[in-house]
Parts: C-alpha cells; sequence; structure tokens
C-alpha cells in the first residue's frame, strides 16, 4: 500500500503495480483481464479507500504532493476499470 513517508519512485511504483491490478482486475470480458478478485475488492474497500484519502489529505506529509497525485490516480482507474 501507498505510504505517506515512503520516497516519491516508491510511491509511483507500487501506484503503478495497483493500477495494473485494477486493469487486469476489471469487470470486462476483454482479453487479458481476469475480472474481479479478493485484491480489487480489498483495493475498494471503505478502510482501504479511507487510508487512500487520509494519505491523500494529510498536509503534513513528507511527500504529500506524491500522496494525493498517487491517490487521485488510483481512484480515478477504479471508477474507469469498473464503469463498464
Amino acid at each position: 500500500m501507498l505510504s505517506i513517508s515512503d520516497n516519491l519512485q516508491i510511491q509511483g511504483t507500487v501506484a503503478d503495480v495497483l493500477k495494473a491490478i485494477i486493469a487486469i482486475s476489471a469487470n470486462s470480458s476483454d482479453a487479458g483481464v481476469i475480472g474481479p478478485n479478493a485484491l480489487s475488492r480489498e483495493l475498494v474497500s471503505e478502510t482501504t479507500i479511507t487510508r487512500i484519502l487520509d494519505y491523500m489529505l494529510d498536509p503534513d506529509a513528507p511527500f504529500s504532493t506524491a500522496s494525493l497525485t498517487n491517490g487521485v490516480s488510483l481512484i480515478i482507474e477504479l471508477i474507469r476499470k469498473n464503469n463498464r
């Protein structure tokens, strides 16, 4: 999971991996898509979304801008891939 104390490169890498997991876990019949699974359901759980939002909105975090940017991109990807 993203952490507000991780440096920019680590946050970016984790966000990219999570977005790739979201992409292959989408609600779709496209080739290469495995559909919803335990990990994708955990990503959209209230606990996980709350944690991401807390990271995004913490102005005192050492890399708060990266947390905001990466969190927004994850939420957008979740919405985009699950609205089919």
